[in-house]
């Protein structure tokens, strides 16, 4: 009955444990207020003042989509929907892009956010770059799926990424 109102505490081993926390802190935000201005004074430099719920929700804007993809992806292949391995390259590129319109969006002011965007789209980058190495089992789960095939490809990989294209099929054709 009251599992909704109850902290959900932040996790190191528990996927979007920090998006869930922030979440649930935004849902109860005018019950946190009533209390926090009762407690004011014990509360000091960590009562929340509204330019820091402002804060949250812009970074809960900014995790949303990395929540939304782990949902997507954490492995119910059992009927071919999700959590098989065509999935991991378009999955990383939706959030490779998202994290590059981040970059631009974040508030210059917003430092710790802009940091935060920066960090997350370089490790990223490094684990998309790792599929280099096994691209040919990645390219060839995501040609050989009926709703993605080339057509993926060409529209996702472009400018430098373009060059890739011929070189992923001639590896698919030697498969």
């Amino acid at each position: 009955m009251y599992a909704d109102l109850m902290v959900i505490a932040d996790n190191d081993t528990r996927w979007n444990s920090t998006y869930l926390s922030i979440l649930r802190g935004l849902k109860l935000k005018h019950k946190i207020q009533v209390y926090s201005l009762d407690e004011r004074a014990s509360l000091g430099s960590d009562y929340l003042e509204e330019s820091d719920w402002k804060y949250l929700q812009e970074i809960a804007d900014c995790l949303e989509p990395f929540y939304q993809i782990t949902l997507e992806l954490q492995g119910h292949a059992k009927t071919a929907q999700h959590g098989v391995i065509w999935e991991a390259l378009p999955a990383m590129e939706g959030l490779l892009g998202h994290l590059e319109k981040l970059k631009v969006t974040v508030p210059k002011t917003n430092k710790p956010l802009r940091e935060a965007v920066n960090n997350a789209w370089v490790k990223l980058r490094e684990y998309y770059d790792l599929t280099d190495n096994s691209h040919g089992i990645y390219a060839a789960a995501s040609l050989f799926y009926p709703c993605l095939r080339l057509a993926h490809f060409k529209e996702y990989w472009t400018g430098e990424m373009a060059g890739w294209i011929n070189p992923m099929i001639k590896t698919v054709e030697g498969i």
